[in-house]
């Protein structure tokens, strides 16, 4: 579909030579160009056990550093460019090392490899770090949940939103080619590094070098007591040269005493890691934090504590600002924990509400399902590389079903109950997908907070059924738009989407 003179065109592939489409195409036509001009699938290896393997040892790396991450910060970051790149280093080091015997990689191997690594880097964080992480919170003695649990809900949770995503994949990125800007910049990324040469190389022994810099720094802020041989070796440091154990915060003291007393978490942390989720997420969001912790320290404790103060003598009175660490240590984020998190709950659904359109288009893409006329010759040619829509049946009967017995034997929830998170949870990973096509952000935190609302008004005052639910609703969201992201940058490489969802 070459352009026509006087038509607006549009080209949301990579490569200039593809010839341009008009904006008004039918998906018939959409779907024909892409099968035509983009589409390489039947002409390179994609699917094979050396870019699986890679992906998955990876993942299990990613999926470690995910989950370090969200319960230190609070976020996931994708893992799709880290995993491209350090493939594509790796990999090459490896055919230098045993002399050319190994062939290189094609571009859609090492997207398989970036697919693989992604979908384990990103099935922790969601699950484990929220949920789990709740669960063992609430409970008073402290008890972890035993494996086999947690290994199955992940496991449950991460397939149902990974079949989910079967039925959005035609209509958000064939037809309707929303962006998912992170698949594109992986899609991007790698095209760079199979067309740039030199340059590429650089880029990707730069980011070596970063994992380098950031490993030397965690070592070096290891907390004291956690590896026998660090200390030794910190203590032998100390003695005969200098001590170069980094300390847990810049300065020791804080940055300021409030009535003679340090506030905890006031300070600079001696880590990359902040440092580097500052860069990700950029000055906007930074600055934002930044006002909000400076309103926290320098203003409002310095107030609450006052007024503790005064009131000090009251034994009815309830501290605002506790003290811990014997009585040394104020700290403020245990008061700010409760405000913060209703200005999220609600900045979440405030958001959400304020994007009722793009959750108005999901729900229409429920009505209009696939009805797309096309051609029988367009739908054999697609037919034979799309996912089919029966495996969706097939996925999600079985997986319900575990999923309803997971809540029942592990949580015991009502199987009424689960069957309601099991359906929430499609229409919740259908808005969430659509958001982070759209806006590259996927709301999970809101997704999850709408199930919470739910669930309290179904079951009052239970509070694990509320957070299973959320844990559900979150894990299933996420990896149906982590498995999206993944298959935009297939569908602008030309993957074969059957192949990338295997």
């Amino acid at each position: 579909m070459s352009e026509q003179a006087g038509g607006s065109s549009s080209n949301p592939f990579l490569d200039p030579n593809i010839p341009l489409l008009h904006e008004d195409a039918t998906p018939e036509e959409k779907d024909l160009h892409w099968y035509k001009h983009v589409y390489q699938g039947d002409r390179m290896p994609q699917l094979t056990l050396r870019a699986v393997g890679m992906g998955a040892i990876l993942g299990m790396l990613m999926s470690v550093s995910n989950l370090y991450t969200t319960l230190k910060v609070g976020w996931a970051f994708g893992v799709a460019i880290t995993s491209c790149v350090l493939s594509y280093v790796i990999w090459n080091a490896m055919r230098v090392f045993t002399g050319g015997r190994l062939s290189a990689m094609s571009i859609l191997e090492n997207n398989c490899m970036q697919s693989t690594a992604s979908a384990a880097g990103y099935s922790t964080g969601a699950t484990i770090s929220t949920c789990f992480g709740a669960l063992l919170l609430l409970d008073p003695e402290h008890r972890h949940q035993p494996w086999w649990i947690v290994a199955s809900f992940t496991l449950a949770t991460g397939a149902m939103g990974v079949f989910l995503a079967i039925p959005m994949k035609r209509q958000m990125i064939n037809q309707e080619q929303l962006a998912f800007p992170s698949g594109i910049a992986a899609a991007t990324t790698l095209k760079s590094l199979y067309s740039q040469g030199a340059e590429a190389i650089r880029k990707a022994y730069a980011l070596v070098a970063a994992l380098i810099v950031g490993g030397i720094v965690g070592i070096l802020n290891t907390t004291e007591g956690t590896l026998g041989f660090l200390d030794r070796f910190f203590a032998w440091m100390k003695a005969h040269l200098f001590s170069i154990q980094l300390p847990e915060q810049i300065p020791a003291e804080g940055l300021r005493l409030v009535h003679g007393k340090q506030l905890v978490g006031f300070g600079f942390e001696s880590s990359v890691l902040l440092i580097a989720a500052g860069m990700i997420v950029g000055l906007r969001v930074s600055l934002s934090m930044l006002a909000s912790a400076a309103l926290l320290y320098f203003f409002i404790t310095p107030w609450l504590v006052g007024i503790d103060i005064a009131h000090a003598n009251d034994p009815a009175w309830v501290v605002s600002i506790p003290l811990v660490g014997g009585g040394t240590l104020y700290h403020p984020p245990r008061w700010g924990l409760w405000g913060g998190t209703a200005v999220m709950v609600f900045a979440s659904l405030t958001s959400l509400a304020l994007q009722w359109k793009t959750v108005a288009r999901s729900f229409t893409m429920l009505r209009r399902g696939e009805a797309v006329t096309e051609s029988e010759q367009v739908r054999a040619k697609l037919a034979a590389i799309e996912v089919p829509t029966g495996w969706l049946v097939a996925g999600m009967i079985p997986i319900s079903i575990a999923m309803v017995a997971i809540q029942v034997v592990a949580f015991s929830i009502h199987w009424w109950a689960g069957v309601i998170a099991v359906a929430m949870s499609f229409v919740l990973s259908l808005v969430a997908c659509r958001a982070t096509g759209e806006t590259d952000t996927t709301p999970i935190g809101a997704m999850g907070k709408v199930m919470q609302l739910t669930f309290a008004l179904i079951m009052p005052r239970q509070v694990i059924p509320n957070l299973v639910s959320a844990g559900i609703a979150a894990n299933s969201a996420s990896s149906s738009a982590d498995l999206l992201t993944d298959l935009k940058s297939g569908y602008l490489l030309g993957a074969n989407p059957r192949k990338q969802f295997l």
